[in-house]
């Protein structure tokens, strides 16, 4: 069975034209303010193609990191890299979006 989410695009955060050319396996991801203290969403930021969608959810009452960079050969970083660049369980971690087959 596949969850569906239906949401609605309130503000545009970024938008620039994608080169064709591969960041070294280097990703970004940068944190979005939440109206809630307790929660923190975090987007993939995308420079190039092959590339991957992807949102996560932290919940938590303590201040995050507001940009992430590590290097990985996958299109989105894992949960378990995620949190431990947060200094935060994995468990405190959701995933909210991930579409890997529209940037390739």
């Amino acid at each position: 069975m596949i969850d569906t989410a239906n949401f609605e695009i309130e503000q545009l955060y970024e938008n620039k034209v994608l080169s064709n050319t591969v960041n070294n396996g280097l990703i970004e991801y940068r944190h979005l303010q939440s109206a809630s203290e307790n929660n923190h969403f975090y987007y993939r930021v995308i420079n190039g193609r092959p590339a991957a969608d992807h949102i996560v959810k932290v919940s938590s009452p303590v201040a995050l990191k507001k940009t992430i960079q590590m290097k990985t050969a996958s299109l989105y970083v894992m949960p378990s890299a995620l949190a431990n660049a947060l200094d935060i369980e994995v468990s405190l971690l959701q995933g909210i979006y991930l579409e890997v087959n529209e940037l390739r």
